[in-house]
């Protein structure tokens, strides 16, 4: 996986980055007005720590070499949008919208993801670790190389989708919507594949 390419980053205040020509190269800790605007640009090598982008305008953004650290971004879209070597870490993401977007080299790492929706995307090269996914949706998600470490994916639709060996076997996976075009390669664990079968209607003979 490769990790975002940040360098010489110069701390400042979103009102002092809005006044250059391109979002990048910034080490932002505060929103430091209430009116903050981001809208319809690449944001690209930049570091945001404890800031809820919920408190400002930010909306069709592409995101290249970026790390977002115990920020609040719920609700916030990035349908169809290209993400490129983002790391999200200890983050509130409920309801993000990543939905006909592409996810390549993105971690998300302890987060509350609850309600995500990753519908139509490609997600390419990612990680997904200790994070809370509960309710989310992959619809006609195509996946590849990307790894699921200890999640709650439970109530979670998944849905003529492509796993073909994503491993889910350290994940919760509680009452989950599927099909079997989703399920062909996908790796779990026996308690899983019991759990499966019945959702397809196999019965499993004592």
């Amino acid at each position: 996986m490769i990790q975002p390419k940040i360098r010489n980053l110069l701390h400042t205040t979103f009102k002092e980055a809005l006044q250059e020509d391109l979002f990048e190269n910034f080490y932002i800790e505060e929103n430091d007005n209430e009116d903050t605007e981001l809208s319809h640009i690449t944001i690209n090598e930049c570091h945001f720590k404890g800031i809820s982008f919920n408190d400002m305008i930010f909306k069709d953004n592409d995101l290249l070499d970026v790390i977002f650290d115990n920020c609040d971004l719920s609700n916030i879209s990035f349908e169809n949008k290209n993400n490129r070597r983002v790391i999200f870490r200890n983050c509130r993401l409920m309801g993000i919208d990543f939905s006909d977007s592409i996810l390549q080299n993105i971690q998300f790492i302890d987060c509350l993801m609850t309600y995500a929706n990753f519908s139509f995307s490609k997600i390419k090269d990612c990680l997904f670790k200790n994070s809370i996914l509960i309710d989310s949706s992959f619809v006609e998600t195509t996946t590849t190389k990307t790894q699921f470490i200890q999640c709650n994916l439970s109530k979670s639709e998944f849905m003529l989708s492509q796993f073909n060996k994503i491993d889910l076997s350290s994940c919760t996976l509680e009452e989950i919507k599927t099909d079997l075009s989703s399920l062909k390669g996908m790796k779990v664990n026996i308690y899983q594949a019991a759990q499966m079968a019945k959702l397809l209607g196999i019965e499993i003979a004592e």
